[in-house]
């Protein structure tokens, strides 16, 4: 389990979505929502959910990536890729 607030890893990983100002505006005055400050960042950012099996030597062995945020892996996916190694 990793947690990255400031998402410098999904940053690495490519899985971070930095809000456009259009959004960032309707986050802000429309939603009452301020995702910097909620984040304790500078910006605007929201993590792509992604799963990742990564082994002792850093290789990644499985991953799991949908910018649809309501699909995500099902637990029993990762117990199966698990007993695959």
């Amino acid at each position: 389990m990793l947690s990255d607030p400031n998402g410098r890893v999904a940053d690495r990983y490519n899985v971070l979505f930095e809000l456009p100002d259009y959004l960032q505006n309707t986050f802000k005055n429309i939603l009452k929502r301020d995702l910097a400050e909620f984040n304790k960042t500078d910006r605007w950012i929201l993590p792509v959910p992604a799963t990742y099996m990564i082994d002792r030597e850093g290789i990644i062995r499985f991953a799991h990536v949908n910018p649809d945020f309501m699909k995500r892996l099902e637990p029993q996916e990762m117990i199966d890729q698990l007993k695959k190694l």
